[in-house]
């Protein structure tokens, strides 16, 4: 079961920024996770945006993920604690897999994860960023081909009862990796590779990178889920 909490992120500047009241907490040993069913969207290009407080350690924990062991896309943190965007659709066809490790318990991390496989520039199809900064470090790096498509953010992809347009906050296909992770201002934006500007910024009283309203589109399959409605935890 996953539970709303008071977990608030604020800033005092008056630059756009946004408050964020309540996250979602998923309790790891109640085997909680979201799932929905998106339609035929742009395989080639989508843009993630995600807040992330981690609480357990040491642990496959899933962020989004759509798709079986076999065929699917995911980001997510791995057992040794870094984070992780894979794409797989039958064999390796784009990997980032940070050096460096997320372990404070008592952190957020705003994580924009972009898949944007028609770029010209191969370093530039996939491209993670924390905290308003790219990822550039990895012990893994393999880009995707030019025009590579994802199992997410389409319908016709990763088989089985886990693909065919499923997605999943909080667990990876039919495995018992679930989240134990805290979850707030969640933006899947359908089309579009937008860097982290369009959804936080840098306080400049403070230095730290804080939520900013994004006020885009979202296309056809795109979402937000800001778990403002703590009326029930089912």
């Amino acid at each position: 079961m996953g539970k709303f909490t008071g977990h608030s992120i604020t800033s005092d500047s008056a630059l756009g920024s946004a408050v964020i009241q309540r996250s979602l907490r998923f309790n790891r040993a109640d085997e909680a996770y979201l799932e929905t069913t998106l339609g035929l969207g742009n395989p080639y290009t989508w843009t993630l945006s995600i807040w992330v407080k981690k609480a357990v350690n040491g642990e496959h924990q899933a962020i989004l993920a759509s798709g079986d062991s076999s065929v699917y896309t995911m980001v997510n943190f791995g057992n040794s604690d870094r984070l992780k965007f894979t794409n797989w659709p039958g064999s390796n066809a784009g990997v980032y897999i940070t050096t460096r490790k997320f372990r404070d318990p008592s952190a957020w991390y705003h994580i924009v994860a972009i898949w944007d496989s028609n770029n010209s520039t191969a370093g530039d199809r996939m491209r993670l960023y924390v905290n308003g900064v790219e990822e550039t470090a990895f012990d893994q790096s393999d880009n995707p081909n030019q025009s590579q498509g994802s199992v997410m953010n389409t319908n016709d992809a990763g088989g089985s009862d886990w693909g065919e347009g499923k997605h999943r906050i909080g667990r990876f296909s039919n495995y018992t990796d679930y989240t134990g992770c805290y979850y707030a201002e969640v933006n899947f934006v359908d089309g579009q590779a937008y860097d982290p500007s369009y959804f936080g910024f840098t306080d400049g009283q403070t230095g730290i990178w804080m939520p900013k309203r994004y006020e885009g589109v979202y296309g056809s399959n795109g979402f937000r889920l800001d778990f403002s409605d703590n009326s029930s935890t089912s």
